[in-house]
């Protein structure tokens, strides 16, 4: 695993790995480091993949919202969604028939 693909989340590969591969339970002051299995473990895998890509969807929606609204307060004429949008991703833009 390359540094790419832990930066963002501040950890190192080890790091990564420990987490999607073990569980600890910490009980009447004991730890208690538990292997997981290989079905185990792709199900915490999954379930950081699905949390790391809600948390980038709602950040790329705010941020959108953001540039919307600045465009609006800039460009009273753009009064609709589908005008600002064009503004934003211009016109000839291939990403805006993705949308």
């Amino acid at each position: 695993m390359t540094s790419s693909h832990h930066s963002c989340l501040q950890v190192t590969p080890d790091q990564l790995m420990t987490a999607l591969t073990t569980r600890a339970i910490e009980t009447m002051g004991e730890r208690i480091v538990k292997n997981l299995d290989a079905a185990a473990a792709s199900v915490s895998r999954d379930a950081l993949a699905k949390n790391l890509y809600a948390k980038l969807f709602d950040w790329l929606v705010a941020a959108i919202n953001r540039k919307i609204s600045a465009i609006g307060k800039q460009s009273p004429k753009a009064d609709t969604a589908s005008e600002l949008l064009l503004v934003l991703f211009g016109k000839t833009s291939p990403e805006l028939i993705i949308l």
